[in-house]
Order: structure tokens, then sequence, then C-alpha cells
């Protein structure tokens, strides 16, 4: 599998972790590593349980970053399996898992379209809010290998 086709799956509920895009994020990357053999096999409500004990905005802020994108300049999206971060104000991560597709949870400050549904959604660059169309690019193999270091 990969980054691209973890994130299509929506998450499982799991009492007192709370479903943010960046759990979300974390947690496809968890379960891409686990696929690939980079660390152990685990039940998705303990790779999520792990999520849910550590730091996962700073861990996300923290990452190496290939680059930004501008939708405003190139309106379609970076490669699919690309992690795509909004760092500043209201911190915002989701994952490329299609040519002009982009998933993740809490969307609605990226995507007005989602307002009222702050659970998983695919968005297409065009729905972005005029102010929302810069991000940060973090590779698939980055964002992968850091969740295997960390053995979520």
């Amino acid at each position: 599998m990969t980054l691209a086709v973890q994130a299509l799956a929506p998450l499982p509920a799991v009492p007192g972790v709370g479903l943010t895009c960046h759990v979300a994020t974390w947690f496809w990357a968890a379960q891409e590593a686990q696929a690939l053999g980079l660390c152990p096999v685990k039940p998705a409500l303990t790779t999520l349980g792990n999520i849910g004990a550590m730091a996962a905005q700073p861990e996300i802020l923290a990452l190496t970053r290939s680059g930004n994108w501008n939708f405003g300049i190139t309106p379609t999206t970076p490669t699919a399996g690309c992690v795509l971060l909004w760092p500043l104000g209201g911190t915002h991560s989701a994952v490329v898992t299609a040519a002009n597709a982009i998933t993740g949870y809490n969307q609605v400050v990226q995507f007005p379209a989602f307002i009222g549904n702050v659970g998983h959604t695919t968005g297409a660059p065009a729905q972005l809010a005029a102010n929302q169309r810069v991000c940060v690019v973090i590779s698939e193999a980055t964002i992968v290998a850091r969740a295997a270091a960390l053995d979520l």
C-alpha cells in the first residue's frame, strides 16, 4: 500500500483520543510503516492510543519539509502520498490521496464546503479557501520513517 491508499480509510473511534487532522495523518503514516515492515504491526486501537499519548502537532511541525506549495500558482496537487501542512494559525495536515484529492480530518478551515463535517473528508484544490492556498509539503518517506522510529 501507500500513504495515499491508507488515508482513504476513516479512522476507528477510540474513547479519549480526539480524531484531529494530525492524529489521522500520523495514524495513516504508522499504518504504512507497519505494512512496510518498518515497525511491528499493532492493532489499530493500540496505534491510535500511542498517537493520542504523543504530541502529534509538535511532532508533525518538526518534520523535515520538502518545500512549499502554492495552489494559486500550481492548481493541481503534488504527488499522491505527500502530506500537506498548513503550519500557521490553526495548523492542519492532510494527505494527497490522488490527483487533485486532499484527504484528512477537520478540514473546514481549508475547505469551507465542509463546514459542519469535521470527520473524514476529501476535497479538491479548487475548493480551498482563498487564504489557504499556500502550504508546506512533507514527503511520504519522511513521515513514514518518523512514524516507524516512534514505533506508533
